[in-house]
């Protein structure tokens, strides 16, 4: 537990990836039981990568560099833009993560969590009691009793309490996959196909004026 330097509402601005790696190895690691699963979200000092991939705004050569160390095939020809569509195709497979790579070196896992999924994530839960606890009890506003009165929480919580709370979570994650095919089905239900052509008779309401005016026909204020 450190006090925030950075007050702009987001715990997560006063972390980053150098800090991250340094709790990770100097806190998390040494104190894991052997072959663990780390579960953990997507906030960005969680995924600092190693030989990060090219972007649009590296240089065409950095862009080949990239491609031939991949054992990627590219035509010695192909334009900037061409070469950076290859890299996307290719991208998934050849992205590495700073951590994972630590973690797998001491034979444990890293699990990441679906992006904005708090629900599938079990520390939610714990930090959720701790501070209903920790606010029901906070009666002098001073910051070092808020800090005991945290230390006093976690001191409580057992492996127990863990377990309850994973199960809770495996129960959610096997909800959501009994619904996956109805969620597909009615988001199927909504997509539009943009690259259609429309009929001349679909347009018959629709003029250069309209558009020309900022006026949409066929689309009418209701009364």
């Amino acid at each position: 537990m450190w006090r925030a330097n950075i007050k702009t509402g987001d715990y997560h601005d006063n972390v980053n990836g150098k800090m991250y790696f340094k709790w990770l190895t100097e806190k998390l690691i040494p104190n894991l039981p052997p072959r663990t699963v780390v579960v953990i979200d997507n906030a960005s000092y969680h995924n600092v990568q190693v030989d990060k991939c090219p972007t649009s705004k590296n240089t065409k050569s950095e862009m080949q560099d990239w491609l031939i160390q991949k054992n990627i095939a590219f035509s010695s020809s192909s334009p900037k833009v061409e070469l950076y569509e290859l890299i996307r195709q290719h991208k998934p497979a050849h992205i590495r993560y700073h951590i994972d790579e630590i973690m797998r070196e001491h034979v444990h896992d890293i699990l990441r969590l679906p992006p904005y999924h708090p629900i599938l994530n079990a520390i939610e839960l714990i930090w959720a009691d701790v501070k209903n606890w920790v606010a029901a009890h906070n009666v002098t506003f001073n910051l070092h009793d808020v800090e005991r009165l945290v230390n006093q929480k976690f001191e409580t919580i057992t492996e127990t309490d863990w377990k309850k709370i994973c199960e809770n979570v495996k129960k959610m994650e096997e909800k959501f996959i009994r619904v996956q095919s109805q969620l597909e089905d009615t988001i199927e239900s909504f997509v539009i196909d943009l690259g259609a052509e429309s009929s001349e008779e679909d347009n018959s309401d629709f003029s250069e004026d309209d558009f020309e005016d900022g006026n949409l026909s066929g689309i009418e204020e209701l009364i």
